[in-house]
Formats: structure tokens, C-alpha cells, sequence
């Protein structure tokens, strides 16, 4: 009986085993691309994002001095605040979207934390 049940099980186990090596050897083959994929994403996004802070930190700037311009009466500061108010997010998503810049400088680093990230 053990016999016979180890003999239908060892095939079994063998095409198993084929098929997570295949599995591996795909996996090594697509790694280059993958790693040229997740670099270019993270590039593009972080890009994206940080031009798109900056160029609301500028409207905000140009608003602030349209505004101060138009409007000499400093009792109507709500105008004056709407405008400051990009300036914040602005400048934060600018600032803190610089992952393009890690990528162009040390994609190896950038991969070793983006690796860490996933495994957290």
C-alpha cells in the first residue's frame, strides 16, 4: 500500500518540482525588465508630482502678487489668504516628491528601499 501510494506521489512531487523551476528560470529572465519598469514608474510619478507642486507654488506666488496689487485695502485679507494657501501644498509636494531624483542619482538605493518597503 505504501508502495504503491509513493508511486503515484513521486510523480506527482516531479512535476512539481519542474514547474517551480520553470516558474524561477521565467522570473530571473523578466527580473531586468521589471527592475527598468518599477524605475521608470517611480521616476514618472515622483516627476509628475513635483512639477505639479511647483508649478502650484508658483500660482500661488503670482496670485499672492495679483491680489496684492489689485486690492491696496488690507482689511480684506481672504483673497490674500486663498492665494497663500497654495503656497503650502505647493511647495510641500515639490519638496517631498523628489524620488525622481533619488532614481536618476542611486536607483540601487532607491531599489534596496523600495524592496524593503514591500517586505514591511
Amino acid at each position: 500500500m505504501k508502495e504503491e501510494l509513493m508511486a503515484q506521489v513521486l510523480p506527482i512531487l516531479e512535476k512539481t518540482k519542474e514547474g517551480i523551476l520553470k516558474a524561477v528560470e521565467i522570473v530571473q529572465a523578466e527580473m531586468p525588465e521589471l527592475i527598468q519598469q518599477v524605475l521608470a514608474w517611480n521616476f514618472t510619478i515622483s516627476l509628475i508630482g513635483c512639477i505639479v507642486g511647483w508649478v502650484i507654488f508658483v500660482l500661488g506666488i503670482c496670485l499672492f502678487q495679483l491680489i496684492h496689487k489689485e486690492v491696496k485695502d488690507t482689511s480684506d485679507n481672504g483673497c490674500q489668504a486663498i492665494s497663500l494657501a497654495l503656497l503650502v501644498p505647493g511647495l510641500l509636494m515639490g519638496v517631498l516628491n523628489l524620488t525622481w531624483l533619488k532614481i536618476a542619482i542611486a536607483p540601487k538605493l532607491f531599489l534596496i528601499e523600495y524592496v524593503t518597503n514591500l517586505i514591511k
